[in-house]
């Protein structure tokens, strides 16, 4: 959800143009099986033990739901490497 909501704030400043508008990507993503994580306290929580690599909100948001729930992140931010107990692919 984390990730959904960053991109639609950047679609609205104009920093990020998709090929198709945000409700027709999320479409896809549920097409495809692509779980949305909605945000937990949990996860908030979790964002207090994680290192002081990255301070980006969205992105540790990200980092501390996948650490909680035991996932991968698909990402290529070089920052997210810095973390070594989170599982990345790309």
């Amino acid at each position: 959800m984390a990730s959904l909501w960053e991109m639609a704030i950047k679609v609205k400043i104009g920093k990020l143009d998709l090929l198709v508008d945000l409700k027709e990507f999320v479409f896809h993503l549920k097409k495809n099986n692509i779980e949305i994580i909605p945000l937990a306290f949990e996860h908030i929580l979790e964002t207090m033990d994680l290192e002081d690599h990255h301070r980006d909100p969205f992105d540790r948001i990200i980092l501390a739901q996948a650490k909680f729930e035991n996932m991968t992140i698909i990402s290529k931010d070089e920052n997210f490497y810095k973390y070594i107990h989170i599982k990345l692919m790309w």
